[in-house]
């Protein structure tokens, strides 16, 4: 394989990459990082293009299992990616030393464990200043953990990838703007997504307005209540008229 040929990535992925690209220019001839970690890197395909993009200048491509990363440290040889990118088998942002990175990018699993991840860096002062998140799942817990710790989010996009709806996060540590504190629509959902009304999310919002309609009218059928779903249907409610304001 050429080495100048780029890593090819899904749009799930490649979000990720134009994410922490930020307003960089992609003919740019200095990077914007020293050096991102891209925790649970998976085949490092991620890693493998934020360097060929000259995104950043090195990146850390860790993973818990042992596999994933065999696969990347492949990947980084077959591309001729040594002496940019590093491998390393590691629970989260375990490996990481207090100002060693300078941008992280965490994907491939849920809000509650990357909540935790980065609990467990900040209290080491191991944190990088630039994080890109993509959860699969606790959005709202994630949003809530990074107000907590400081971090203002920067950006959103929502996409959506073989029928799977995903967010991503651009957060960055510095002063919570007001809008951002005690928010939980806005944690649930988004602020700059409700901000900007993304339209991505203005449907995301209908189909699950549409669901949580049908499970309520079944519940009411029977004979039944359920607190929870007419929470979510308040929530929903709330978070579409934001849009339309």
């Amino acid at each position: 394989m050429e080495r100048q040929k780029k890593a090819v990535l899904s749009d799930r992925l490649f979000s990720l990459v134009e994410m922490l690209r930020g307003d960089q220019e992609p003919a740019q001839a200095e990077s914007t990082y020293r050096c991102v970690a891209d925790v649970g890197c998976d085949h490092g395909f991620v890693s493998i293009r934020i360097c060929q993009e000259n995104i950043a200048q090195s990146a850390i491509a860790s993973d818990v299992k042992e596999g994933p990363l065999l696969r990347a440290k492949e990947h980084v040889e077959e591309y001729g990616m040594q002496e940019r990118i590093s491998t390393v088998l590691s629970n989260g942002m375990q490996h990481l030393h207090a100002g060693e990175a300078d941008g992280a990018i965490i994907a491939g699993m849920g809000g509650f464990l990357m909540r935790d991840i980065l609990k467990e860096a900040g209290e080491r002062q191991a944190l990088p200043p630039v994080l890109i998140l993509q959860p699969q799942n606790g959005w709202r817990q994630l949003r809530e953990s990074l107000r907590q710790m400081a971090f203002s989010i920067i950006k959103e996009k929502m996409l959506t990838e073989e029928g799977k709806t995903y967010v991503v996060i651009r957060a960055q540590q510095g002063n919570v703007p007001r809008e951002e504190v005690a928010d939980p629509i806005a944690d649930a959902f988004g602020p700059y997504l409700l901000k900007m009304k993304d339209q991505q999310l203005h449907a995301y919002l209908l189909r699950e307005q549409r669901k949580y309609d049908e499970i309520y009218q079944t519940i009411k059928a029977a004979g039944k209540e359920d607190s929870t779903v007419e929470e979510k249907r308040i929530e929903l409610s709330e978070a579409l008229k934001r849009m339309s304001m």
